[in-house]
């Protein structure tokens, strides 16, 4: 409730005002948009992909593994990153 009136108090600066650990989704209907944060030290993470036309989210990466379209196999290429 307090982060929903510091969004319409101050919009996407909200994040700076905020101390301590989260992990948030703000789904905007007005502006059609959803915004997905975290802390600035990541200590509650925010775990996302793409797959399939699909935005997906989490704060735990067992909840994206369990979504079908996300796949359990490794990608060789992502390793080097």
């Amino acid at each position: 409730e307090t982060i929903v009136h510091g969004y319409e108090e101050w919009g996407d600066a909200v994040f700076t005002h905020l101390r301590g650990m989260f992990g948030i989704a703000i789904l905007d209907t007005r502006r059609n948009r959803l915004l997905v944060a975290r802390d600035r030290f990541g200590i509650k993470p925010v775990y996302w992909t793409e797959r399939d036309g699909l935005f997906l989210f989490a704060s735990e990466i067992k909840s994206l593994l369990a979504h079908p379209a996300v796949s359990r196999a490794v990608d060789a290429k992502a390793i080097g990153e």
